[in-house]
């Protein structure tokens, strides 16, 4: 009875250890399939972190070159930005300039037209000073035109005489010349020169002695127009008095009532 109850309980503690070892191989299976199944997550978390790190190294590539593209471009605005102060800044100078161009061209305009107005009021004055001036000259010219003209003519004679006679001297001094010394061919163009310098001084001399003639004729034509205009208005002034009429005076034309009927007016 001993040996079947202690058999008895090697069975049941032989079956709760076979019951525990089928548990531990159970619960050895179940964690081999879990660690299976953390590898195989294990693995994608792997590959999804690898992805994500190629990813973000094109991103951080790709945000790179934007990068540097804006910088690039920043620069060029920069320059440009540089260039366009620059030109704001020569543009304001030449601005500058053409207001002091523009404020000295209207200051000079200003003044010219006040030297205008200046010279056109001294202008009038002066046209009204230079017509008597002219008048007395005239005068004083006509009355000194004959005495001038004379004393030119005479001049012109003394002078033209003084010529010949210094023209026959060389003359004679080169006949000397010649019966001593054989003629050059510079002599003869030389003589040939004197000889037309000779006929031009003739022509001038006679040229200005008819000019000095039809001058004097001019001049005496017009003393001769004044005195004709001089008395032409005298003889209108004396006309104008004459017919002027004065007051309480009947007119020559015009008969009274006592010439008319002196008879009935005294009878």
């Amino acid at each position: 009875m001993e040996e079947k109850e202690s058999r008895r309980k090697l069975q049941d503690s032989l079956t709760e250890k076979e019951e525990i070892v089928l548990s531990l191989e159970a619960a050895v299976a179940k964690f081999e399939t879990e660690r299976k199944e953390m590898q195989l997550d294990f693995e994608s978390v792997e590959e999804a972190v690898m992805i994500f790190k190629q990813s973000a190294e094109e991103k951080i590539k790709h945000l790179s070159q934007k990068l540097d593209m804006k910088e690039s471009q920043t620069q060029q605005l920069q320059q440009k930005n540089d260039s366009l102060q620059k030109e704001v800044q020569s543009l304001t100078e030449v601005y500058k300039l053409l207001q002091e161009e523009t404020v000295k061209q209207a200051e000079d305009k200003n003044e010219e037209v006040q030297s205008l107005k200046t010279t056109c009021t001294t202008s009038e004055e002066a046209e009204v000073i230079v017509e008597k001036e002219v008048e007395q000259e005239e005068v004083e010219g006509l009355k000194n035109a004959q005495s001038v003209s004379v004393s030119e003519t005479e001049q012109e004679t003394t002078t033209s005489t003084e010529w010949q006679e210094q023209r026959k001297n060389k003359l004679r001094k080169r006949n000397t010349k010649r019966n001593t010394k054989p003629t050059q061919p510079h002599e003869i163009d030389l003589n040939i020169r004197a000889l037309g310098e000779q006929i031009r001084q003739a022509e001038e001399a006679r040229l200005g002695a008819s000019c000095l003639e039809k001058n004097k004729k001019n001049q005496e034509e017009e003393v001769q127009r004044k005195k004709k205009m001089r008395t032409s208005a005298n003889q209108k002034k004396t006309r104008n008095k004459r017919h002027r009429r004065r007051p309480n005076q009947p007119r020559q034309n015009q008969t009274t009532t006592e010439n008319v009927h002196p008879k009935i007016e005294t009878g």
